[in-house]
């Protein structure tokens, strides 16, 4: 009900501000989830979601709805699973040096991405980095192999930092910290996966929408540097005196 209330313009003082995601999975679920979380912190948040596995076909194409739609915010999903299936499927039996060769890939490929929306459009850009492996292929071996799954996972990580570093505006969600942080819930649902290519929870997509907003509110909105505040019955239990 929220989220329709604010899509019909039905919630006054709240700034608009248009969404464009790429993703490499289903993520028009998400789209009520950013509304409400982003109504909470002063957005009237009208989101647009390109196909999946589009990105790099969006990004390109001057003529694409993507920029058709001038968004003030560009959203990048991807999912190693998507991007490296083989890899994540059987991590143990790949070579170090095409692992590595991988990761030269993906800093390449994201690099050239950010690179492009960055020509074509002046919409911040926020790229959720990659989610740790929910099962390690090697196991508890994972951590004896010589470039373990682990750390192939840290260092694309680092690499699509450093990618996002190298653009003006171009922040990374980070993803891995929040999934990797006890929560209460569980991020991944199995199920939803196979019934709809979405990989998080009800739970997993409410929290991304929360933490994605908060990101969105500090990259627009500077925080405060002065507190102004009335000091007698506010910061003092009574009234100071002059002396």
């Amino acid at each position: 009900k929220a989220s329709r209330a604010i899509a019909a313009g039905n919630v006054n003082g709240l700034q608009p501000l248009k969404i464009a995601v790429l993703s490499t999975y289903t993520a028009e679920f998400l789209g009520p989830f950013l509304s409400v979380e982003g109504a909470k912190r002063g957005f009237a948040i009208d989101v647009w979601f390109a196909p999946w596995g589009q990105m790099e076909e969006q990004a390109l194409d001057p003529a694409s709805r993507l920029y058709a739609n001038a968004p003030n915010v560009v959203i990048v999903l991807p999912r190693l699973e998507e991007l490296l299936p083989e890899t994540c499927q059987r991590y143990g039996r790949i070579p170090e040096t095409t692992a590595r060769e991988q990761i030269d890939g993906l800093s390449t490929r994201f690099g050239n991405l950010v690179i492009t929306l960055r020509r074509q459009t002046s919409a911040k850009i926020f790229v959720a980095n990659f989610a740790p492996p929910q099962h390690l292929c090697a196991g508890l071996a994972d951590a004896g192999l010589p470039f373990p799954q682990t750390e192939f996972v840290l260092e694309a990580n680092r690499a699509l930092a450093a990618a996002c570093a190298s653009v003006a505006d171009a922040f990374v969600l980070d993803l891995a910290r929040w999934i990797s942080r006890p929560n209460d819930f569980a991020w991944f649902d199995a199920k939803l996966m196979y019934l709809a290519r979405l990989p998080f929870s009800v739970r997993g997509q409410i929290e991304f929408a929360r933490q994605t907003s908060r990101a969105i509110r500090a990259a627009f909105i500077p925080p405060a540097r002065v507190l102004a505040l009335d000091l007698d019955n506010t910061l003092w239990g009574g009234v100071l005196g002059e002396v």
